[in-house]
């Protein structure tokens, strides 16, 4: 359990160092999803690794939900990539790309909406966490559109 706490509180503190990146510069895009992967990495080991977990936030369907908030995160600095290229230009095949990104994220984020729904997380997750979260979801789907 020690452990599983210690690994928690490590992926906690990439989710950190991740949004506190300067995400206005492709640099700082770059170590954000970086440390948003480390994070998602850090949540799946401890859910493939560790049973039984005494709290709901060890717990599987916890784990996996911040697992799929993680990969979201890291997919939305992509698509903030991407706006950044079309800064340069106004290239079509840039705006294509940047609508399948978007329509990536919305897809991740309907992920994080499934894990949370269908599962006893949303006794334990913020109710704006879950309001967010479909937020980013319906307005990166109209992106995407």
């Amino acid at each position: 359990f020690e452990k599983a706490s210690v690994l928690f509180n490590i992926a906690s503190l990439y989710t950190q160092i991740g949004t506190r990146q300067d995400r206005t510069t492709e640099e700082g895009l770059d170590c954000a999803v970086d440390n948003f992967l480390r994070a998602a990495g850090t949540f799946q080991f401890i859910e493939e690794n560790f049973t039984d977990a005494p709290s709901r936030d060890l717990g599987t369907d916890c784990l996996n939900m911040l697992v799929q908030l993680m990969l979201g995160q890291a997919r939305e600095c992509l698509l903030e990539k991407t706006v950044m290229g079309l800064q340069d230009g106004n290239d079509l095949d840039l705006c294509l790309e940047l609508s399948q990104e978007a329509a990536h994220v919305s897809t991740a984020y309907d992920e994080v909406l499934r894990a949370t729904v269908d599962t006893t997380v949303k006794d334990c997750m913020p109710y704006s966490w879950l309001c967010l979260v479909q937020v980013k979801r319906e307005h990166y789907r109209a992106m995407a559109d």
